[in-house]
């Protein structure tokens, strides 16, 4: 073996144990979750798929487009519109798109670019103050080959929770595909998150019965249609 295939193995080894130890990390608790996929169901036409997750159910309505220049991704663009309802918080209808916070952020710690991905309600049950934010870190065309680092905060009923990207599921292959997973935090505590390396999406949602449910689950539900790489 060459010294380059050799020092090329060992980063290689070193990424996959370093990749491994959030999820390792995850798995207590996880334990504590319960695991649902997302289903796609007939809705209003192709590109206004109906889905469930749980005992959550709706409508939605992605778009994204992006630029490229030289071969090289240079920007993109993402919003959605999202109805969900369920018996415990009723119909809502969630608008996201580009656009500047009006959630306060100071808890984050890395360089964010700017412009964040923003959500708006409407609905008794989201409360009067819902909100969504999801912003990412600025970074050059190395930081965008790799998993991005994001974070993002939701006001829901009662419940202000907080998420980071983060693996939880099995390892991610190949490079510039978007987040692989997130961790959705209730205070300090880790008390859902999402699986996105897979062909369908994972969420680990509180137990039935938990107050924070609905808010963890509408949070997932954001993250799940969030088109992170539009083409």
């Amino acid at each position: 073996m060459s010294k380059i295939s050799a020092l090329f193995s060992a980063v290689l080894f070193a990424g996959l144990l370093a990749g491994a130890v959030p999820a390792q990390a995850a798995d207590s608790f996880i334990a504590r979750t319960e695991k649902v996929k997302l289903q796609w169901t007939k809705g209003k036409g192709l590109l206004h798929p109906g889905f469930t997750i749980a005992e959550y159910s709706g409508l939605s309505k992605v778009r994204g487009s992006s630029t490229k220049a030289l071969g090289v991704y240079s920007s993109s663009k993402s919003s959605a519109e999202i109805n969900v309802t369920t018996a415990s918080f009723g119909d809502v209808t969630i608008q996201c798109k580009g656009g500047e916070s009006r959630t306060g952020l100071g808890w984050i710690t890395f360089d964010r670019d700017k412009l964040a991905y923003v959500c708006t309600f409407q609905g008794a049950g989201a409360g009067p103050s819902a909100a969504f934010t999801l912003v990412q870190a600025k970074g050059g065309l190395m930081a965008r080959l790799q998993t991005p680092q994001r974070a993002g905060e939701l006001q829901f009923g009662s419940f202000t929770l907080r998420t980071e990207t983060k693996q939880v599921g099995s390892m991610p292959i190949g490079l510039g595909t978007g987040a692989v997973g997130y961790v959705i935090r209730n205070g300090d505590q880790e008390i859902a998150a999402v699986d996105l390396t897979g062909m369908s999406k994972t969420a680990y949602l509180p137990p039935k019965g938990a107050p924070e449910r609905d808010a963890a689950a509408v949070m997932a539900l954001i993250l799940i249609l969030f088109m992170d790489t539009p083409v």
